[in-house]
Order: structure tokens, then sequence, then C-alpha cells
């Protein structure tokens, strides 16, 4: 498998790698989850400080979100039309199960920040955001977090019978090649 130069500077300078987790869940969750996972599995991350930085970022991504929500409410910038467009219909669920509209926009892409930033909007308090947020996020994080491991582990089961694979094909085109050639001059003998 080719290496690739983000990795390399990633094994060489390790604290850069948790940096860009962080960030990269900050603004991406479901992405840089599942990636982060595959490469704990492949030893570029250490387990325990990658489930810290990533739910760290994951915790204060929504809260940011939600804090942008609450400032803008008032705006009429095309952030806040869209996110009122796209998650007024889950208003009812923020008012009355906030748990449920947290954790099921977890998993709808594209819907999540517009669902926290209306959070924030509708004036709900922050406090609510974070307990159901931590629940949900919990719940988000082993799904994605086990996806994205178990995944990697699966990878190095089939890449190890691809190589098999290749050699097979390797050795299949080999003596294709050779009983062509013997053919060949069976024919030219013949004649």
């Amino acid at each position: 498998m080719p290496e690739s130069h983000l990795l390399h500077y990633l094994t060489l300078w390790g604290p850069l790698g948790y940096v860009v987790v962080f960030f990269g869940m900050v603004m991406e969750g479901d992405a840089v989850l599942f990636a982060t996972a595959f490469l704990v599995h492949q030893g570029f991350f250490s387990f325990w400080p990658s489930v810290l930085v990533s739910f760290s970022g994951v915790l204060i991504g929504d809260i940011l979100w939600y804090l942008l929500g609450a400032r803008l409410k008032d705006s009429s910038s095309f952030v806040v039309r869209s996110a009122k467009r796209i998650a007024q219909p889950f208003d009812e669920h923020i008012q009355k199960q906030p748990f449920r509209a947290v954790f099921v926009s977890k998993f709808m892409y594209g819907l999540h920040h517009q669902v926290l930033m209306r959070f924030g909007m509708l004036g709900r308090p922050l406090g609510l955001l974070v307990r159901e947020d931590v629940a949900a996020s919990a719940v988000w994080f082993l799904i994605i977090g086990s996806l994205g491991f178990f995944f990697s582990a699966s990878i190095m089961l089939i890449r190890r019978y691809l190589r098999l694979t290749e050699f097979a094909l390797l050795f299949g085109l080999v003596f294709f090649l050779a009983f062509k050639s013997l053919a060949n001059n069976a024919l030219k003998k013949g004649l």
C-alpha cells in the first residue's frame, strides 16, 4: 500500500495528528472520526489520546455551533436562513425531546449543525444541549468509531487475500505465456 505524505508527517510528529483530529472533529465529525478510528487500528494513533481528543473536539464543535445560532438568531444571513429552513421541522423535537433531536441529527449528514444552531436560535439552555449532546455523542462515537476500527481490521484481512490473488494471477499469467510460447513453437515445428 503506498504511503501518503500526510501519514508520514503524522508519524514523525505525533502531536500534529491529534491537532488535526481535534479541529477536524470540530468542523466535520463523521469522516474524521471514521478515519481516526481506522488509523488507530493501523497504529498511527494511540487509542485513549485519540478518544479524548476526538470526543472533546465533537463537544466543543457542537457548543460552537449552538453559540453561533444563539448569536445570529436575529440575523438574516444565509447561514441563519439555511438553518431555519432545514432544521425548523425539528423545532417540536428540540422543544420536547432534545435528546432525540440531537441523536437523530448526528446520523443525518448536513443536518446536525443546523439543528445545533436551531437550539441556540430557539433560546434553549446551553446546559440542556451539553447534557443531551454528551449522551448522543457517546452513542454516535461508539457506532462510527467501531465502524472505522473494524473496517480497518477487515481491510487488512482483504489485503492479505489480495496479495495471494495477485500471486495467483501472476502465476497464471506466467503459465499462460509459457504455454502459449510452447504451443507456438510446437506449431512452427509441426508446419
